[in-house]
């Protein structure tokens, strides 16, 4: 359920949804575009099928820790950006409303299930949700959502510069482990040093919480090439993770349906040597990683999905009678 919200923002100006209705079309033909690049992948993938299952019960009897984790990791992911948008939304400002983080991650995963359908309206339906049940102000969301998308970027550009730098200092496993997490810390530091500077203070604090997000998307990639018997270097990890989040953004195809796979197989096989493991990923082998990711993320979506909507449209169904219950009053 989609709730409904008013033509036009607080402030008079047209709402988020209107322009969403208008270009509702185009949004769903970018959604069968993508259903379309998705299928082909399977069909691809289905060709070679053979040797690809051999690889994975070979890869799983030795590695069986993979696979609970490419559904572990989704979930966390999904808490990981509750905690960022509870960074963004709650303002130390008595005019706008604050949103308890159990709540916000109820609509979280609402709307990550919900972006699987076609025009992705799990986002729109954060917006009005806010709007409804929390009288958050439109514009205030919507910026918000923005800022959330900047720091997607950084935490993408953040994890490739600590890639470089421990490719060139040829760093030991160890020396890896230690530097991948540092650009998080150094966030983190830099929040509570800047505590009284509270826009700068939350900004830093969501990149940090998204960062870590960033580097659950990385351990995703490393499980499920593992899971097909082909370990991902650090570098071709880190690359198929910066596409990945990069089809992501792609605003006319839900949750990057068939532009992610393609992306990733695509690019897979053109990495250069020092960025590589072993040998070089074959388009087939790129493709099957990613959908055995996308089917992770689906089987956890659907219990963390359905569990938000309930809790969404309990919260919806108590505002409405909170409000019918208050203009009665009103009208005695």
């Amino acid at each position: 359920m989609i709730p409904s919200i008013p033509e036009q923002a607080t402030d008079g100006t047209a709402s988020p949804l209107a322009s969403w209705r208008g270009s509702r079309a185009l949004r769903i033909a970018g959604s069968l575009v993508g259903l379309a690049l998705f299928a082909s992948a399977v069909w691809v993938v289905a060709g070679n099928w053979h040797d690809i299952a051999v690889a994975v019960r070979s890869a799983t009897h030795a590695s069986w820790w993979t696979l609970p984790a490419l559904i572990l990791l989704p979930w966390t992911s999904c808490t990981l950006a509750a905690a960022m948008y509870y960074q963004l939304l709650n303002r130390d400002d008595p005019s706008l409303p604050r949103v308890r983080y159990t709540e916000g991650l109820a609509v979280i995963a609402c709307t990550w299930l919900m972006n699987y359908l076609p025009a992705r309206p799990g986002m729109f339906g954060r917006l009005a949700y806010h709007k409804i049940v929390n009288g958050m102000p439109l514009r205030h969301s919507v910026s918000m959502s923005i800022v959330a998308i900047s720091c997607a970027g950084v935490g993408v550009l953040l994890l490739i510069v600590v890639a470089l730098i421990a490719h060139a200092l040829q760093g030991a496993t160890i020396v890896v482990a230690i530097m991948l997490p540092l650009p998080a810390v150094l966030l983190g530091i830099a929040g509570v040093r800047l505590r009284r500077r509270e826009l700068v203070r939350r900004y830093l604090f969501a990149c940090c919480v998204r960062y870590i997000d960033v580097l659950t998307w990385l351990g995703r990639y490393v499980c499920a090439f593992t899971a097909l018997g082909r370990p991902l270097a650090l570098s071709e990890a880190v690359a198929l993770t910066a596409v990945s989040q990069a089809a992501m953004l792609v605003p006319l195809v839900s949750n990057g349906l068939g532009l992610r796979e393609w992306a990733v197989g695509l690019l897979g096989p053109i990495l250069p040597a020092w960025m590589r493991s072993g040998s070089s990923l074959t388009s087939e082998l790129s493709l099957a990683g990613d959908l055995l990711h996308r089917a992770a993320d689906i089987i956890a979506a659907i219990p963390a999905g359905l569990i938000g909507s309930y809790v969404v449209n309990r919260n919806i169904r108590k505002s409405s009678r909170t409000e019918n219950t208050g203009n009665a009053k009103k009208s005695e």
